[in-house]
């Protein structure tokens, strides 16, 4: 797993490279956040350097549209939102301050809402994404894909497709809590800002932890495998209704053998 340090762009990383029991094509998978902010330097590297082909944006279309996707030249872009409606905690949006935190007050607990995204129409979704994902072509990897942190939507999609490639779980949590690399110091604004300037440290450490990865959180997918589905294979197939011929050349065009 290789972070990529992009100013002003935190929380970017190639998923592809050596784990315990596989090695994964680096160039291929590559997770993050909205590229709103990127400067024309920054998308030349990510074109070139970081192969960076296909971008596939998780939000919803509300999110899209208060926040549109920056354009960058040779690379193809795909909204394939997870949810439409807004989940709080989980679509952030843009230059949020103080006095429009309120609605966390109500905000469920993350894992609540991890739980509720694998399930319903949202499961239905992310099922598109993935399939989306292991069905493309030569030429249109490597994938981007994203969310508005890079934390939860996209958070579960990586976990997913390391999952089918044969990532032990726990290197699969591992990957994922390196969010917290790039994040901790924006939920340490948010925390302080409302501590400090509200003087209300239970409501103020809600919200930084909102924008934070924990493993309690990830550990939901695998709950929802082992106790709703039995087996991964069966997540995969009734689940997420993908085809196992797919499934297995995916696996022959990511993992070095």
């Amino acid at each position: 797993m290789r972070i990529i340090k992009l100013k002003d762009n935190p929380n970017i990383r190639d998923i592809g490279g050596v784990y315990k029991d596989v090695t994964i094509k680096e160039g291929m998978l590559i997770r993050g956040r909205t590229l709103r902010h990127l400067t024309e330097e920054q998308s030349a590297y990510l074109v070139k350097k970081c192969n960076i082909k296909t971008i596939i944006d998780l939000r919803s279309h509300d999110e899209q549209k208060e926040a549109p996707e920056l354009t960058i030249s040779g690379t193809n872009y795909e909204l394939m939102p997870i949810f439409e409606r807004q989940k709080d905690g989980i679509s952030h949006k843009e230059n949020e301050k103080p006095d429009q935190f309120q609605i966390y007050r109500i905000l469920p607990h993350m894992k609540n809402i991890y739980l509720d995204m694998l399930h319903g129409e949202s499961l239905k979704n992310i099922g598109l994404v993935i399939n989306r994902i292991i069905t493309g072509k030569d030429d249109e990897y490597g994938f981007y894909f994203h969310c508005s942190e890079g934390k939860d939507r996209t958070g579960i999609i990586a976990a997913i497709l390391l999952s089918i490639l044969g990532v032990s779980r726990k290197e699969i949590v591992d990957e994922y809590l390196v969010t917290n690399k790039m994040s901790n110091k924006k939920a340490f604004k948010y925390y302080m800002q409302i501590k400090y300037l509200r003087l209300q440290p239970r409501f103020a450490l809600k919200v930084g932890r909102a924008f934070l990865a924990k493993k309690i959180y990830i550990n939901s997918l695998f709950e929802v495998i082992d106790n709703e589905y039995g087996s991964l294979d069966e997540f995969l197939y009734k689940g997420l209704n993908l085809k196992k011929e797919n499934i297995e050349a995916f696996k022959e065009k990511l993992i070095i053998k």
